[in-house]
C-alpha cells in the first residue's frame, strides 16, 4: 500500500476562491461534493476530536471522539484520520466525486502535502493511515483538496473537541483517584493481617480475634 499522499492532493486554487480558507456552507455544495471539518484539542496525552460533514446539501451532526496522541500536530491529523473513517461509513460517500478537508493545523497539511518529511514514527504511521483512508474512498477520480483554515472559521468543532478533551481528561483522573484509593485501602487492611507460614502453607490472620473464619 502507498503510504503517500502524492497525486491525491489537488492545489487549492481549483475551489472557489472564498472556499480556499471558509468552509462553504452545505447548501453550496454540488452533488457529489463534500466538506469535511475537523479539529482537534490536546492536553497531557489526550486529544478531544470533532468532525464535523457536509455533503449533498445536507450536514450530519457533529461527532466527538478520543484519541490518545503524542503532541498537538499528531492529534490534529488524528481528527483527519477519525473524520475521513467515519466518512467511509457513510452512504453518501459512495458517490463522492471531490473531497475537500478543512484544518486549522499548518503543521499537519505539511505533512499531509508532502513538503515536510515525518521523522517521527507515530507520525510517519498516521499519514500512512489517512493515505489509506482516501484509497478506500477513491473510486479512481475522486478530487482530494486539503485547506488550511483559521480557528476562527470553524469554531463548532474547536469548542466540542476542547470538551471532549476536557471530559476524557476528567475521566482519566477518577480512574487515577480510583486506583489511589484502593491501594491505601490495601494497604490499611494489610496493617491489620499477620502472614504466618505452616507446613509450608501461608496463612492470613487479623492481628486481633484469632484466626479468619474457616483457617484452623
Amino acid at each position: 500500500m502507498n503510504d503517500s499522499l502524492e497525486g491525491k492532493t489537488r492545489v487549492e486554487d481549483l475551489l472557489p476562491s472564498d472556499w480556499q480558507a471558509v468552509p462553504p456552507d452545505s447548501t453550496r455544495l454540488p452533488e457529489g461534493c463534500c466538506v469535511v471539518i475537523c479539529d482537534a484539542s490536546f492536553k497531557e496525552g489526550v486529544a478531544g476530536i470533532s468532525v464535523s460533514i457536509r455533503v449533498n446539501g445536507n450536514e450530519y451532526d457533529p461527532v466527538e471522539y478520543y484519541a490518545k496522541s503524542k503532541g498537538p500536530v499528531h492529534a490534529e491529523l488524528k481528527a483527519i484520520e477519525k473524520a475521513l473513517t467515519r466518512l467511509k461509513g457513510l452512504a453518501s460517500s459512495r458517490s463522492l466525486h471531490s473531497l475537500i478537508v478543512y484544518s486549522d493545523c499548518k503543521y499537519a497539511c505539511n505533512f499531509l502535502e508532502s513538503r515536510w518529511t515525518p521523522k517521527r514514527g507515530y507520525i510517519r504511521d498516521t499519514v500512512a493511515a489517512i493515505a489509506t483512508c482516501l484509497c478506500e474512498l477513491d473510486n479512481g477520480d475522486m478530487e482530494f483538496t486539503l485547506c488550511h483554515t483559521r480557528t476562527k472559521h470553524i469554531g463548532r468543532c474547536d469548542r466540542r473537541a476542547k470538551r471532549k478533551r476536557e471530559v476524557e481528561l476528567s475521566k482519566r483522573k477518577e480512574r487515577v483517584v480510583e486506583r489511589i484509593n484502593h491501594v491505601e485501602t490495601m494497604i490499611v487492611r494489610g496493617r491489620e493481617v499477620i502472614v504466618s507460614e505452616y507446613n509450608g502453607r501461608y496463612y492470613a490472620m487479623p492481628k486481633s480475634n484469632g484466626f479468619p473464619q474457616g483457617v484452623s
